[in-house]
């Protein structure tokens, strides 16, 4: 569904003039009165115009072909778009700086349903509509009556113009013609129950009669141009009932509908005024004279529900009401106790009211009585509505006491007035008129005492959240109440106070902001950032349109609420091991490890405990996406869900390394424990991986790291400061840190700091403060890589695990790949990927070749492990040469076989080119033939008819069909790839007695190469008359259809016997010689669909077998 805003956007900006000639520029306009132009119509061919358009009511009638609307059915008629489409176009044309992907609402399937019930109900009221209308211009007596009732030239209301351009109906007195239409249309009785349309009779349930009889019908519309309901007028003078009004039901609700909207918004907009008058008569009198924005209730008192239609666009409000006589024991007639209740109602929803009364008369007078031109309207007096109410009660002669009375009343309303300077100078004037000055001041600042107080009472029920805290909330955004009792902004969003992050340095603050567009934010502050007014206006103004505009005591009371209402969670600064709370755990950046048990952080970063709660900032909504904030941390994060099995890492770790994976295992188990540990030990040693270069120490240290963190971060210890190794290790508690390329040249420090891990000392800085100094303390596993052993230091090499590594794993990686190849090179030789491809010749010598200058590679490699890595060296140098000279031999050995497999794949195409060619060259000889011989044909057939053999005649030219079908083309496609192989295969189908059925909508080029289609359609159709061969009943059918860039094909035909499939369910040829050249088979089929990334699929049914491939173009 399109949002209501840029449909209200469309419905006020577009005029149906401007846009008839913009969607017909060929269209001329003519002169048809002060706010009306005709032209041809666009739907039917005439001469003379007939077509109105009215641009005061923003809708148009052809008095030709009938056909009437808005704007949106123009478009909808014009350009055969359906009513989104027709939005679109509108606002594309006339609002340019919509953007229009984001019109739409985002709809669940409840809306959805409920959405289809409502366009059900609309579609019932525009058949109903449609029978009222051809009721209203029949030709009978009594819709001659109805006519005469309602336009002006027949003696009755309205013009004849304006009574067709709204579409005015009418319902017959007699018959229950309407409901015998409904039936005849198939339309549910429920249905009509619901919109009113139709009644049950209470004496004989079952039975239905037509609710509306003997009324003119006037359809009442919503903002959109749908048709909510009607308005019936009965046209009998006599009638005890003069109007009717429709059901209440799912698209209609009295109370919240409004008579003329569908017209007004527009108007209302450019004038910045609405007209509310008493009835649909009245809208329909000032819009027929020019003026559009009228609009009535139908419930006798205006909802703030309908107001708040015209609140946003920032109207004011003018009353025009009925000029009633007063009845018995009343003061005011019925219209003016309409305007006191309503105008009130208007004052408090902040609108300008204002009145234009009728001149006094003897006897009733409406705006649709009175206002019969334009001229008349123009002498009507506007006046401010409290003056207004002030005269009428003032003129009605009362005492001393009851003016006491009615200055306090006239101030409760004057109260109301949202502008102080427009308050003041009513309040001047009316103590100039009505004296008394002191008595109005008086009234006043009592009026404001006491709305200031209603008002408080009122938001304190609305909002118990806030009791106490001295300002309220509406919709999204905070108030108080002033001094005269009327709100005072404070703030254009509310706020969700989160969480408090408890942190000894820099404690803050998580809000969610929410302001009146919807807009929603999350942010987290500072504690220094939410203590001051003008800092915390700088953070919030930068995350988008949220504004606080009161002073900072305000804000002292709106720190309070939001302190009081903030839950508290204590941040976690350490990755790992944290004895926080109660029982501890183990934190990775995106949750813990709690009891045993995996708890993820929710959306704000926070884990919620029993009794408390924790923060981990770096996975949050807020900092997830901050490239430069928490990178460390983000590289510890836990995925629930291993790959591998703990078990089988450590027995891998073991069988590559040895003894050392052994250690190393044990050493990542200690730092788990390492609180444990060291609370017996008070030490801690590190481990330390050293040996030559290429020894694989790194990737032995990655291995381990990659047990806490993705993508492990390695600190190079030549470029990492002390200090930055001191905050590295400060970082993690239980966990392991690596530091690379150890030398023995390392500064003191470094030294230092590494001998310092030993003990937990770390290193020392002095506070902030200067006053005293601050130890960052070692709570984790420190893991060394070199090529040096630490002998700088004697007490450093004291407190290391020392792990050696020589060449053994380059020789065993070198064996291991030779190995992996010639197993590899001998698989495919034996079992190559392509079953149905020609083995290539390999000449025994080459085959040996093959296989043992790799194996032998392999024997000298293992003998190497026993060998220091520099002694081996050229050997392995003369070993990579060799293997080097068999990986090229054999990559050649595999270039000329795929260049047989191709040039026997050319040979193939060539063949069914060929074939095509032959083809065509016989249909074209007997095509000739049949030519030549036809005069014979003809004078033959023409004796057979005066002899009167006409059973031989028949025989005869059934023959003549039978060899011209012969001779046609089967498939006549135009796209000559196609057409080649199929002709070719259904030509022998056909001589086998096949019948055919062909469904082929394919253009005449495809961006399908010509040898892949042939290769398809070729095996396919092998495989299809391979199988009708077996049977008697022979029936094919091929379907292939091009849409959109997407080729689907489908090849169905009789089959007797099972399928033949592998043992990974994939079908196999029929074909049981397979050593002749039958294509490319089934296999390549599908390797060649998917080369276009398509789907084939086969399925049995009974006796029938079908194919089914699907292919982009590329």
């Amino acid at each position: 569904m399109i949002k209501d805003k840029y449909i209200d956007l469309v419905k006020s900006r577009v005029d149906i003039c401007q846009l008839a000639v913009d969607l017909h520029p060929e269209t001329t306009l003519r002169t048809a009165g002060p706010h009306r132009k005709k032209c041809c119509c666009f739907f039917h061919s005439e001469k003379t115009p007939s077509l109105l358009l009215d641009s005061t009511i923003n809708r148009y009638k052809c008095f030709g072909c009938g056909k009437s609307g808005d704007i949106i059915s123009l478009v909808e008629e014009s350009n055969g778009l359906d009513f989104n489409g027709a939005i679109c176009f509108l606002l594309k044309m006339y609002c340019p700086d919509v953007d229009i992907p984001s019109i739409y609402e985002k709809n669940i399937s409840e809306d959805i349903a409920l959405q289809k019930q409502k366009e059900t109900f609309y579609a019932y009221n525009e058949y109903a509509y449609e029978f009222f209308r051809g009721q209203y211009q029949a030709n009978t007596s009594e819709a001659l009556a109805c006519r005469q009732y309602a336009e002006r030239d027949k003696g009755g209301r309205w013009d004849e113009a304006y009574c067709q351009t709204i579409g005015l109906g009418y319902s017959p007195l007699k018959g229950n013609q309407f409901l015998s239409f409904a039936i005849s249309k198939g339309l549910k009785t429920d249905i009509l129950l619901q919109l009113g349309l139709i009644a049950e009779d209470e004496k004989q349930p079952g039975k239905y009669y037509d609710f509306y009889r003997g009324r003119l019908m006037i359809p009442q519309r919503d903002r959109y141009g749908r048709i909510l309901t009607f308005t019936a007028r009965s046209i009998d003078s006599q009638s005890y009932i003069k109007y009717l009004n429709g059901k209440d039901c799912l698209i209609y609700k009295k109370n919240q509908t409004i008579f003329g909207i569908d017209v007004a918004l527009k108007a209302a907009r450019q004038a910045g005024k609405v007209y509310l008058v008493e009835g649909a008569p009245d809208v329909m009198r000032l819009q027929s004279i020019g003026i559009g924005n009228a609009i009535a209730t139908l419930g006798g008192t205006w909802s703030e529900t309908q107001l708040n239609e015209f609140s946003k666009f920032g109207c004011s409000i003018c009353f025009i009401p009925d000029n009633d006589v007063p009845k018995d024991g009343s003061k005011f007639g019925v219209g003016d106790q309409f305007v006191f209740k309503n105008g009130k109602t208007a004052l408090e929803m902040g609108f300008n009211v204002s009145v234009r009364e009728l001149p006094t008369a003897e006897h009733k007078q409406d705006p649709d009585s009175y206002l019969t031109d334009l001229s008349k309207w123009e002498t009507l007096e506007e006046k401010d509505f409290i003056l207004w109410y002030a005269q009428k009660h003032f003129e009605t002669n009362p005492s001393n006491e009851d003016k006491i009375s009615i200055i306090n009343d006239v101030c409760s309303l004057l109260v109301l007035v949202t502008s102080d300077v427009q308050q003041t100078s009513i309040l001047t004037e009316l103590k100039d008129k009505y004296k008394k000055a002191s008595v109005w001041k008086a009234a006043l600042a009592d009026a404001a005492r006491k709305r200031q107080e209603l008002r408080r009472q009122q938001a304190l029920k609305k909002d118990d959240e806030l009791k106490g805290f001295h300002f309220f909330r509406k919709g999204y955004h905070y108030y108080d109440i002033d001094a005269q009792g009327r709100e005072r902004d404070w703030t254009n969003f509310i706020i969700r106070p989160l969480f408090l992050i408890a942190d000894d340095k820099k404690p803050t603050r998580i809000f969610e902001l929410e302001n009146e567009n919807r807009v929603k934010k999350t942010i987290e502050l500072q504690q220094a950032d939410v203590t001051k007014l003008d800092r915390f206006k700088e953070k919030i103004e930068g995350k988008g349109n949220f504004l606080f505009f009161e002073r900072q005591d305000k804000y002292e009371l709106f720190k309070a609420y939001i302190y009081e209402k903030t839950e508290e969670a204590q941040r976690v600064v350490q990755m790992g091991w944290n004895n926080l709370g109660e029982k501890g755990f183990y934190a990775f950046c995106n949750g813990i490890i709690y009891e045993g048990k995996w708890k993820p952080i929710d959306e704000y970063g926070i884990i919620r405990l029993e009794n408390e709660n924790f923060y981990l900032p770096a996975m949050s909504k807020f900092h997830k996406t901050n490239k430069t904030a928490f990178v460390n941390e983000r590289r510890f994060i836990h995925d629930p869900k291993m790959d591998i099995a703990p078990e089988l890492y450590f027995n891998m770790l073991h069988e590559l390394y040895g003894d050392n994976g052994i250690v190393a295992f044990c050493f990542y188990i200690a730092t788990l424990f390492r609180d444990i540990i060291t609370d017996s030990t008070r030490s801690f040693p590190i481990l330390n991986i050293y040996g030559k270069k290429g020894t694989g120490k790194t990737e032995f240290a990655l291995f381990l790291m990659a047990l806490f963190q993705n993508n492990p971060e390695v600190s190079n210890l030549e470029s990492t400061t002390y200090y930055a190794m001191g905050e590295k290790c400060a970082e993690v508690s239980n966990m392991l840190v690596h530091f690379d390329e150890y030398k023995n040249s390392l500064s003191n420090k470094h030294i230092d700091f590494l001998k310092g891990v030993y003990d937990n000392a770390g290193r020392s800085k002095r506070s902030s403060d200067g006053e005293h100094r601050e130890a960052t303390k070692i709570n984790c596993g420190v893991l060394i890589t070199g090529q040096e052993m630490p002998t700088a230091d004697i007490a450093l090499f004291s407190v290391q695990h020392l792990l050696h590594l020589n060449s053994v794993v380059v020789s065993s990686g070198v064996a291991t790949s030779l190995l992996i190849f010639l197993i590899e090179r001998l698989y495919e030789y034996f079992f190559p990927r392509e079953k149905l491809e020609k083995k290539a010749e390999v000449h025994i010598e080459e085959l040996l070749l093959i296989i043992f200058i790799p194996l032998g590679s392999i024997i000298i490699a293992l003998r190497g492990m026993n060998h220091a890595f520099e002694d081996y060296l050229p050997e392995s140098i003369i070993l990579f040469a060799i293997n080097g000279i068999v990986f090229y031999m054999y990559d050649a050995l595999k270039k000329n076989e795929k260049q047989k497999i191709e040039k026997m794949q050319l040979q193939q195409q060539n063949l069914l080119y060929e074939n095509q060619i032959q083809l065509q060259r016989e249909s074209e000889e007997k095509m000739r033939m049949l030519r030549h011989d036809m005069k014979n044909h003809f004078y033959r057939m023409k004796t057979m008819v005066h002899q009167g053999e006409i059973p031989l005649l028949e025989e005869y030219m059934e023959h003549i069909i039978s060899e011209t079908e012969s001779i046609v083309p089967i498939c006549r496609t135009g796209n000559s790839d196609v057409d080649g192989i199929v002709n070719v295969k259904l030509t022998k189908a056909q001589r086998e007695g096949t019948e055919i059925h062909l469904d082929l909508k394919i253009p005449t080029k495809l961006n399908i190469d010509g040898f892949d289609m042939n290769c398809i359609l070729g095996n396919l159709f092998d495989n299809a008359l391979e199988a009708l061969s077996k049977v008697d009943k022979k029936i094919l059918y091929f379907r292939m259809v091009y849409e959109k860039g997407v080729v689907n094909i489908c090849l169905r035909n009789m089959f007797d016997g099972q399928l033949r499939v592998n043992e990974k369910n994939q079908l196999l040829s029929l074909k049981q010689d397979r050593k002749k050249c039958h294509g490319l088979g089934i296999k390549n089929v599908v390797e060649t669909v998917n080369k276009y990334d398509g789907k084939f699929e086969y399925e049995q049914e009974k006796n029938v077998f079908s194919v089914y491939a699907m292919m982009y173009e590329r």
